[in-house]
C-alpha cells in the first residue's frame, strides 16, 4: 500500500493556506498532510520543504512525498492518480499534477544546459496523456520515498526559486524520470 506525505509549507495569508487545506478535504484518504509554519521565521522554500521532508521519513510507512504550495488547490483528479504513474512507468522518480494558471496550463519545463535555463510551455487545453520532462515545479511534486533516498533533499542554498530546478537534475542524473499526470489539475494563484 502506498502512503503519501503531503508536506505544504505556509506562508503569507493564513486564508490561502486554509483554502489549500480544504481543497484537499476528501482527496486525502489515507495520506496525511504535515504543515511547515513559515510566516514567523521565513527560512526558504528549501529549508522548509526539508523540514517536512524528514518529519515524514521518521516514519518508513510514508512511500511519496507531495509538495504542495499553499497556494493551490486540486480542481479534479486523485492523489491515488498521481500514484498510478510510478505503477505504469518503473523509471517515475518525479510526478507532478498539470498546474493551471493564468498564463495557461504548464506542460512542464525543457532544460537548456547552453543558458542554464528552463522553458515552460503553457497551453489553453491540458495535455491529454502523461508526459515525460526535464523540469516540474516545487509548487506540485511528488516524489517517491527511493528518489530521495538516493538523490537526498533540496539544496538549501537556493532560498526561493531554482530548487526545483537542481532537484529535477538532480533526479534525472540518477537516472529516474519526471513526469506530468494530466488526470490531475490544481489551480495556481502563482503567488
Amino acid at each position: 500500500m502506498h502512503k503519501i506525505a503531503i508536506v505544504m509549507i505556509h506562508f503569507g495569508k493564513r486564508e490561502t493556506t486554509d483554502t489549500a487545506i480544504k481543497s484537499l478535504n476528501g482527496k486525502i484518504e489515507n495520506h496525511q498532510l504535515f504543515l511547515i509554519d513559515n510566516s514567523v521565521d521565513n527560512v526558504g522554500f528549501a529549508r522548509g520543504v526539508n523540514k517536512g521532508i524528514n518529519l515524514a521519513l521518521k516514519d518508513p510507512s510514508f512511500t511519496h512525498i507531495l509538495l504542495l504550495n499553499n497556494d493551490l488547490k486540486i480542481t479534479s483528479g486523485s492523489l491515488d492518480q498521481l500514484l498510478s504513474t510510478y505503477g505504469k512507468i518503473k523509471t517515475a522518480g518525479i510526478v507532478s499534477p498539470t498546474l493551471h494558471h493564468r498564463q495557461g496550463y504548464d506542460w512542464g519545463g525543457k532544460y537548456n544546459k547552453w543558458t542554464g535555463m528552463v522553458q515552460h510551455r503553457n497551453w489553453e487545453n491540458p495535455p491529454k496523456t502523461t508526459l515525460t520532462v526535464d523540469h516540474v515545479a516545487g509548487a506540485a511534486m511528488l516524489i517517491s520515498r527511493q528518489v530521495i533516498e538516493k538523490v537526498g533533499l533540496f539544496d538549501e542554498r537556493f532560498f526561493l526559486y531554482f530548487e526545483d530546478l537542481d532537484y529535477c537534475l538532480r533526479v534525472k542524473a540518477k537516472n529516474f524520470t519526471i513526469h506530468i499526470n494530466p488526470s490531475v489539475v490544481v489551480e495556481h494563484e502563482v503567488s
